[in-house]
């Protein structure tokens, strides 16, 4: 598989060209063909924006995915690769850790559903993973009540609280997290729910 590489590089020390470099390096590894717009004619900067934007597009264009390095949503020129490749039906990831992560098919927009997936990896990166931290979270639940609480039970509670809040007042913090809660329970495996 042929990837392409986009994300921030105006406004980096060294134009962010050591994180391009890094997953590069990394993907090759496990096997893919990588275009880096880092590399493109050997790192050389001295040619205006847009001669090295006609190229990226092209590059762009011949691979079969993109992959979003971090930091790639505040990168105007990354933001419009991934724009780009959604509308020309490329596949969309992100790289963290090594591992290519499937991104919602809405990427180009900021909605609730982008901003719950943006939170729960954010929070399992803070917190551990879903099942690890909702299992702790039902014992502490569970020792407070007095009687048993599952961690699907618990994230049901954290729904139904988000509902009863948005009850009361409306607000995107509420939807963005009844979304959240719904992707952490959908991610529950097996008897642990």
């Amino acid at each position: 598989m042929k990837l392409y590489l986009a994300g921030p590089m105006s406004g980096h020390p060294d134009h962010n060209f050591p994180a391009f470099h890094k997953a590069a390096k990394s993907l090759r590894e496990q096997g893919f063909i990588v275009i880096s717009p880092a590399e493109t004619d050997g790192g050389d900067l001295s040619k205006p924006r847009s001669y090295y934007l006609r190229k990226d597009i092209a590059d762009l264009l011949s691979c079969d995915c993109i992959v979003a390095l971090p930091g790639w949503r505040e990168s105007e020129g990354a933001s419009l690769e991934m724009t780009i490749a959604h509308q020309c039906d490329i596949r969309c990831v992100e790289f963290q850790d090594n591992a290519l992560l499937p991104l919602p098919w809405n990427i180009g927009k900021n909605t609730v559903l982008t901003e719950a997936a943006q939170a729960v990896h954010e929070r399992s990166a803070a917190y551990g993973p879903p099942l690890e931290s909702y299992t702790r979270t039902s014992a502490l639940w569970s020792a407070v009540l007095g009687f048993p609480v599952t961690p699907k039970q618990a994230l049901l509670c954290m729904i139904a609280l988000k509902i009863s809040r948005e009850c009361h007042l409306s607000k995107r913090d509420n939807l963005v997290d009844i979304a959240g809660y719904a992707e952490c329970l959908d991610g529950l495996d097996g008897d642990n729910k």
